[in-house]
C-alpha cells in the first residue's frame, strides 16, 4: 500500500511539474513576442491579437495537462491491474511457504543456531539439544520431507539452500565427534586429552585453537544459511517485484 501511495504522489508531482513548465514556456515565448511587436508597433489591434494567441496557448496547455493525467492514470491502472492479477495467482504460494516455515521452526529455529555460536564463543561447548534439532532438520532434508518442500517462482532456491546447510553441518560434525569432542553431561565439548595426548606443545595447542575457530565459523555459516531460508519463506509478491 505504501508503494502504491508513493507512486500516485510521484505521478501528481510529475504532472504538476510538466504543467507548470509548459505554461511558463508558453507565457515566456509570448512575452518575448509581445515585446518584439511593441518595439515596431504600438497599435491596439496587434496587442489584442497577441493576447488572443496567449489565451489560445493557455487552453492548449490545459488540454495537454488533461491528456497527461489520462495517460498517467491509464498506466497506473494497468500496473495495479497486473499486480492484482499476480497477487491472486501467486498469493497461495506465498501463504503456503509461510505456513511451512512456521511449522519447521517448531522443530528448529534461528535461536538454536545462534545458541550454538554463542556456546562455542563463550564456553567452547555445544548443547546436545541443539545438535539434536539440527539432526532432525538433516533427516527432513535426506527424506525430502513435505515440511521443507517450499515453492519457488523461478528455480528451487530452497533445495539449494537446504543442501548447502547439510554440507556445512557435515563439515561441523567432522570435528564435533568422538574422539576430538565428547559429551560432557548435556554438552559436547573438546576432548583436551585427545588434543594433548602427546603433551602440551605448540603444535597441539594450535590444532586445538584452530579446530575451535573452524567450528565457530562453520556454525556461523549454518546460522546465516538458515536465516536466508527464513527470509525466502516469508517473502511477499511486493518483495519479489522490488528485488528484496
Amino acid at each position: 500500500m505504501k508503494t502504491i501511495t508513493f507512486t500516485i504522489i510521484f505521478f501528481f508531482i510529475l504532472i504538476y511539474a510538466q504543467k507548470d513548465s509548459s505554461i511558463n514556456t508558453a507565457i515566456g515565448n509570448e512575452t518575448i513576442k509581445l515585446d518584439t511587436i511593441s518595439t515596431y508597433s504600438s497599435s491596439s489591434s496587434h496587442s489584442a491579437s497577441n493576447l488572443d494567441t496567449l489565451n489560445q496557448k493557455g487552453k492548449e496547455s490545459d488540454n495537454s495537462y488533461i491528456d497527461l493525467i489520462i495517460k498517467y492514470f491509464t498506466l497506473l491502472g494497468s500496473v495495479l491491474g497486473i499486480f492484482a492479477f499476480l497477487q491472486n495467482v501467486l498469493s497461495p504460494r506465498f501463504i503456503s511457504n509461510k505456513e511451512k516455515w512456521k511449522e519447521l521452526t517448531n522443530h528448529i529455529n534461528e535461536i538454536d543456531l545462534t545458541n550454538i555460536c554463542l556456546g562455542i564463543e563463550s564456553g567452547n561447548y555445544i548443547d546436545n539439544e541443539n545438535l539434536y534439532r539440527i539432526d532432525t532438520l538433516i533427516d527432513f532434508i535426506d527424506n525430502n520431507h513435505e515440511i521443507i518442500q517450499f515453492k519457488s517462482l523461478f528455480k528451487n532456491k530452497y533445495k539449494k539452500q537446504f543442501l548447502e546447510l547439510k554440507k556445512t553441518y557435515i563439515r561441523l560434525r567432522d570435528i564435533v565427534q568422538v574422539p576430538l569432542w565428547d559429551i560432557n553431561g548435556s554438552r559436547w565439548m573438546p576432548n583436551k586429552k585427545e588434543y594433548f595426548i602427546t603433551g602440551h606443545s605448540r603444535e597441539n595447542d594450535m590444532k586445538y585453537r584452530n579446530d575451535l575457530a573452524k567450528v565457530y565459523d562453520i556454525a556461523k555459516e549454518m546460522e546465516i544459511i538458515f536465516k536466508n531460508i527464513g527470509k525466502l519463506a516469508n517473502k511477499d509478491l511486493i518483495d519479489i517485484l522490488l528485488f528484496k
